[in-house]
């Protein structure tokens, strides 16, 4: 499909015992996964008016839109048999000692931090913190994440994490080229010692802006046409070189320097940010993150203050709550794609938060001086491992390195060299024919060096080890650090495994996760993350390999990715798949692209095609994807029912029959409908010979029902932390592989490793496969739960949509439905209204929701002054009752206050969140009650959580911006 090839082998999932087996085990995952047992689903159907789901079913989504065919996958799986059969998988892959670097190292991930945050749904369940006021303990995570690269860049803002170090690299030049780009400057200067996937990121992002992206070497001048130059610090080879003369060449030729960088490195290197540089950037994988293959990791991007409203990504600042405390929240949002859409600073949605959670907490356990010891003694290592080589007959290193090593292997010995040490379980980094890399790391100990050094001995006998390992560190002249760094009392207080515990599970108790109820954000597919399905994350055969290691050490991850690309395939009716962009964004782009280019290679007038037509209600990545791959973004009007307005888009695409690239469309609309005029859409764009790009955030509502592929589009990203199981993590990580048509096949994303057996352009991600460690999710999801499975869940995710959609509609009218009145897997409240009756906004009854113990659903998307719910299918009549039943509450206190039982301004709405802090304090001087402030129902007293601030001023915030950890008096 999307990756080399590789020779056939059988499935890899087992066939489960015959159907008429007596010992066919009892549990099957799916009644786990699913939350509705039977009787719930009947209960439900009934109150509907329907005799059975298939009734319902049956009119909410009509035959001219189902699939021609029943999905056709492996039989579901038990837990135990879909974990043995990963096992198997596992067996195939061989973890070596890779000493391969490009960014990538293995490390220690203190036990502490896997065993409370990594392996823990209290952390990985939770979503993106848009509802500040019960986010604040991953909000303070990410805010000692962004304090922490701060500090070491020696740059003054940090945002809240990039999806890897390529994709922040080329964040970054998008940054550079709207602050300093133009027709005449267009060109940045790439340094040629930067990582290859890094340069190759970089290019793909370029070409369809119409930036020129030109390799430099040390002496390269830069010149008017430049509008930035990119550097790496240490470089790809390990070289530490001296970034002050170029920066400052930059600078006077008007252009601005970013630089790339190693994090631990910049514990003992002058940070760049005292270098000159504008922007840095980088990867924090190797403060506490396994390699996982390439991935989650968490990337970074810092800059100047002045830059701040240009960044991409999410901030973490400070602000105040209504009792003038400190409090968290996300700041300058107006530069997002949610808001600004085609004129956001990025079309970046899922970043990293969870794994920027774990490195800022690697950073917090160890402390300035722990970690400046962890570099120090890899740099020791380094320097031992160069005197070792020496004695060996080996060139000495006379540039100044880090922990990586140049070795020069003459005549062309370095392909020989490196298969030595494979044979010996040792993997090294094969820059050209006369030269090896050897990047050491956190891991290395005496007994490593040796290894290495008979590896280059080729058997000649090894040099004395105690003259090599007395060997003393080098350093790096006027380019050590001198400045200090960390300096916050959060990195000196938790270096107790006692003291590190309790911080964590602090955090985590500020924060409202699926742990406590359920979270319904529509368009957000918040379902169960099942245990069974993130056992594999953590083991070894997955999580220590090297994104770059060979194919032949990776046979079962191989085996895995063709066993989800025949998969997702299936599911969405297409014939080529791409794992390798690493969010939804990602995926957006990445299927852009192929249209582009497959529109390109038309050749003729077909090239010119960049009119891209997006509905108004669609999501913001949309346009802000489109823009970012040079197109021109052509709203489409919907109708009052919510579809897109057919008669809108048929003059739309005639009047673009030139130049129309494509239609982007997201299916059930982003309204929560299924849309019959589907097809004839598709069919508009194809006759004036534009192509479909289907947004899959939707997918819940189609799996085994529907079929993209079937409508009539060419291409579709998936959202494996949505529909397929991969959690949030408060943030991301994210997933979004794209299927296609095979005319598109061409077109999906290479990457440099696979020089010599596939396509080696079109690079979107850091790594060949993503974020390929989270990918074992959703492959457990799919085998445990088989066709049938993945089938009820639709069908169960669009009954508990519409169940609560009819129990809210006498009170909250449901703007959307199809014409029967149903809707897909979520419904919209209608809630303006209440504006002119009591004064109650949106935003007051999604805090309000808090002090009954539930996150809201997702607030004025896609209309202003709505509520979007999505259930999914995995929550239980009983949790969707009671969360109607909160719903149902809320409205009484609306009613009250527009009768004018409750004061307009003064009431349980206006003043959510209530604290603990608030309810116990001496004076109370609301109208209304204590307890009818924060036990509204019979269950918060039962099982009550309690915000940690009050309602946030988020425009104080934004006034008064504050990126990085305040003084710890400020919390008093």
């Amino acid at each position: 499909m999307t990756h080399p090839a590789t020779s056939p082998t059988p499935p890899a999932v087992a066939p489960t015992a015959s159907a008429g087996s007596r010992l066919t085990h009892p549990d099957h995952f799916v009644r786990r996964h699913i939350g509705p047992g039977p009787a719930e689903v009947q209960a439900m159907v009934r109150t509907l008016g329907y005799g059975s789901l298939d009734d319902l079913l049956a009119k909410a989504v009509p035959d001219a839109i189902r699939r021609a065919r029943p999905l056709t996958l492996p039989p579901a799986l038990s837990e135990p048999q879909a974990l043995e059969a990963l096992r198997t998988l596992a067996s195939r892959n061989r973890v070596l000692r890779s000493y391969l670097g490009q960014g990538y190292h293995d490390c220690v991930l203190p036990a502490v931090i896997r065993r409370n945050v990594l392996e823990n749904p209290g952390w990985y369940t939770q979503y993106t913190p848009y509802q500040a006021e019960i986010a604040q303990g991953r909000l303070e995570g990410l805010l000692t994440f962004q304090t922490m690269v701060g500090d070491l860049t020696g740059l003054p803002i940090a945002n809240a994490s990039m999806l890897d170090e390529a994709t922040a690299a080329a964040e970054a030049m998008h940054m550079c080229f709207a602050m300093k780009g133009a027709p005449d400057r267009a060109v940045i200067l790439v340094a040629d010692d930067c990582h290859p996937q890094t340069i190759s990121v970089v290019r793909t992002r370029a070409a369809p802006l119409g930036i020129s992206v030109a390799l430099a070497s040390q002496e390269t001048a830069v010149d008017a046409r430049c509008f930035a130059v990119l550097l790496q610090y240490p470089g790809t080879d390990g070289v530490v070189r001296d970034l002050r003369p170029r920066i400052s060449q930059a600078h006077a030729a008007g252009a601005l320097a970013i630089v790339a960088c190693d994090l631990l490195a910049l514990t003992v290197l002058l940070p760049p940010g005292e270098c000159g540089a504008d922007i840095a950037v980088g990867c924090a994988q190797r403060f506490g993150v396994p390699m996982g293959f390439g991935g989650p990791h968490a990337g970074f991007l810092a800059t100047r203050d002045e830059f701040k409203r240009h960044m991409p990504g999410r901030i973490v600042g400070m602000s105040k709550d209504t009792q003038g405390r400190p409090a968290l929240r996300l700041a300058l949002q107006t530069r997002e794609q949610h808001i600004r859409r085609e004129k956001a600073t990025s079309n970046i949605c899922t970043a990293q938060a969870l794994l920027a959670n774990m490195a800022a907490m690697y950073a917090v356990y160890h402390g300035p001086e722990g970690l400046t010891a962890i570099a120090q003694r890899a740099h020791l290592a380094a320097c031992m491992l160069d005197a070792g080589l020496v004695r060996l007959g080996y060139a000495a290193q006379t540039l100044a390195f880090f922990d990586t090593l140049r070795v020069t292997i003459p005549h062309g010995g370095a392909p020989a060299m490196q298969r030595r040490a494979e044979s010996s379980g040792i993997n090294l980094r094969v820059l050209d024919d006369d030269t090896l890399v050897v990047a050491l790391d956190e891991t290395v100990d005496e007994a490593a060096i040796t290894a290495l050094l008979q590896v280059f001995s080729a058997g000649a006998g090894l040099p004395r080890m105690a003259e090599v390992l007395a060997t003393t560190a080098r350093g790096w002249g006027t380019l050590t650090r001198v400045t200090p760094f960390l300096t916050h009392p959060v990195f000196h207080r938790y270096h107790s495994e006692t003291e590190m515990l309790r911080w964590l599970r602090r955090l985590e108790g500020r924060d409202l996760s699926l742990t406590q109820s359920m979270i319904p954000l529509g368009s957000c597919t918040m379902k169960l993350n099942a245990s069974a399905e993130m056992l594999p994350v953590t083991w070894p055969e997955f999580a220590a390999i090297h994104p770059f290691a060979p194919l032949s050490q990776v046979g079962g991850y191989l085996q895995l990715f063709q066993d989800l690309e025949r998969w997702l395939c299936e599911i969405t009716g297409f014939e080529a798949c791409s794992l390798q962009p690493n969010a939804g964004s990602q995926g957006e782009y990445a299927g852009l692209l192929a249209i582009m280019d497959f529109q390109a290679a038309r050749g003729g007038a077909q090239a010119r095609r960049r009119a891209c037509l997006i509905p108004t209600s669609a999501h913001g990545t949309n346009p802000a994807s489109a823009a970012l791959c040079g197109m021109q973004v052509i709203p489409v009007a919907c109708d009052a029912r919510g579809n897109v307005d057919l008669t809108d888009l048929a003059a739309k695409a005639a009047a673009h029959a030139q130049d129309l690239a494509c239609l982007m469309i997201t299916y059930p609309s982003t309204h929560g409908v299924f849309e019959h005029g589907i097809r004839e859409a598709c069919r508009i764009v194809h006759a004036h010979g534009g192509l479909v790009y289907m947004d899959g955030a939707n997918l819940n509502a189609q799996v085994g029902l529907v079929s993209p592929g079937d409508l009539g589009a060419d291409v579709c990203h998936l959202n494996l932390h949505k529909t397929f199981c991969i959690p949030h993590g408060g943030g991301g990580p994210g997933m979004g592989p794209i299927c296609c048509t095979a005319q598109l096949a061409p077109y999906l994303p290479g990457h440099p490793a696979w020089r010599g057996s596939g396509r080696t352009d079109g690079t979107v991600s850091a790594a060949p496969w993503g974020s390929a460690l989270i990918l074992t999710i959703s492959w457990m999801y799919i085998a445990m739960m088989g066709a049938e499975g993945l089938t009820e869940a639709t069908r169960v995710a669009i009954l508990n949509a519409n169940y609560i959609a009819r129990r809210l509609s006498p009170y909250f009218p449901v703007l959307y439905t199809a014409a029967d009145g149903l809707v897909a897997h979520e419904c919209i409240l209608d809630l303006r209204s209440f504006k002119a009756t009591s004064g109650i906004e949106v935003e007051d009854v999604a805090k309000r929701l808090m002090d009954y113990g539930f996150h809201a659903p997702t607030v004025s998307f896609p209309v202003v002054g709505t509520l979007m719910i999505e259930p999914t299918e995995s929550e239980a009549q009983t949790e969707l009752d009671r969360f109607c039943t909160a719903m149902i509450s809320i409205h009484g206190e609306i009613m009250a206050i527009a009768e004018g039982r409750s004061d307009r301004k003064d009431n349980p709405l206006k003043m959510a969140p209530h604290t603990a802090d608030a309810v116990v304090s001496a004076t109370w001087t609301h109208p209304y009650s204590r307890e009818e402030a924060v036990f509204p129902a019979p269950w918060t007293r039962d099982r009550k959580f309690w915000p940690p601030v009050s309602r946030i001023d988020s425009a104080y915030g934004d006034r008064n911006l504050v990126c990085s950890c305040p003084p710890m008096e400020s919390y008093a």
